[in-house]
């Protein structure tokens, strides 16, 4: 398993792949480390996108050692807006970044798959981008989900691709305040899946969307009581189920959804205590087994963070 993080203004990776646990700083150039993304080649080498204070960068040890490279122009001032980015891998471990410009509230693409950075923007129509997702399907064409900020705090899911030859964009679910949180995979057959927070009154649900059926179909897939939904990431396994993990940011629970059963069950990994802040992230290892890492605050408030990961035997 390989996890990227920030710690103490730097960004950090660990990885259990010798057998323990071994962490390893980045970079360390600056107040830097903020909002990354990691995915790993066929090569097993890693690729992350992640922000300093004021710009997308990017570190890869493709070649044998670290680099480390800044993309693009500014996108803010991340250390207090909380930017995101998110990186996927085409089928020549090219790397493909979707990532949000708080300046301007632009969703904004950076892909290197031509050899040099090329930076597009992607959506521009109102605050779009705050959080997204991106993923690669076999054909290499690319997929981002994102959210709809209307300017009153209500959020619309949204979906990007480049699978016609050009960027279309479309509105998968603008029926309430939703698209919080989103996480993006695609399945064997290229089809789309979508996870994402939504808000129902006060509370928080986690929703899923899918184009499986030929057109956009969304669920409520976890209504419990609490705020389930924070955080989400989802993975599809070889047998195209889906598994997610997300965050009840009430009773401070982990959780973890599945459909591998046929039907949708909702389970409680850790509890971490109520109003906990948690980030996670999902994936899945060849014997399709589930991996999440997480982070969790020992006490409120607190600037103690510590990283855990929970595994399915």
């Amino acid at each position: 398993m390989y996890v990227s993080y920030r710690k103490l203004q730097t960004l950090k990776y660990t990885t259990n792949s010798s057998g323990a646990w071994q962490s390893t700083i980045l970079d360390n150039s600056g107040t830097t480390g903020f909002n990354s993304s990691l995915a790993v080649g066929s090569n097993n080498k890693i690729h992350i996108s992640y922000n300093s204070q004021t710009n997308l960068k990017y570190y890869t040890d493709a070649s044998g050692t670290g680099v480390i490279s800044t993309i693009g122009s500014p996108v803010g001032n991340v250390a207090t807006t909380g930017s995101g980015t998110s990186i996927a891998l085409d089928s020549s471990n090219k790397a493909h970044i979707s990532y949000y410009n708080y300046t301007n509230g632009d969703l904004m693409y950076a892909t290197n798959s031509t050899g040099s950075w090329v930076i597009s923007t992607i959506d521009s129509v109102g605050d779009v981008g705050f959080w997204n997702s991106i993923a690669v399907d076999s054909q290499g064409y690319v997929h981002i989900s994102y959210n709809y900020n209307d300017g009153s705090a209500n959020y619309q899911l949204k979906y990007a691709t480049n699978k016609t030859g050009s960027w279309v964009t479309t509105t998968i679910d603008n029926t309430g305040n939703g698209g919080i949180w989103n996480s993006i995979a695609v399945d064997n057959q290229d089809y789309v899946v979508i996870s994402y927070g939504y808000r129902v009154s006060s509370n928080l649900k986690l929703k899923y969307a899918s184009n499986r059926s030929g057109s956009w179909m969304t669920s409520i897939i976890d209504n419990s009581t609490g705020d389930p939904g924070y955080n989400t990431s989802i993975a599809v396994d070889k047998n195209n189920k889906i598994h997610i993990s997300h965050f009840d940011g009430t009773s401070g629970k982990l959780k973890y959804t599945t459909d591998l059963s046929g039907v949708w069950v909702n389970n409680v990994v850790d509890t971490l205590g109520p109003y906990t802040p948690s980030w996670t992230s999902i994936a899945l290892d060849q014997n399709n087994k589930v991996h999440i890492s997480y982070s969790s605050y020992q006490t409120i408030p607190s600037t103690l963070i510590y990283f855990k990961h929970a595994y399915q035997p």
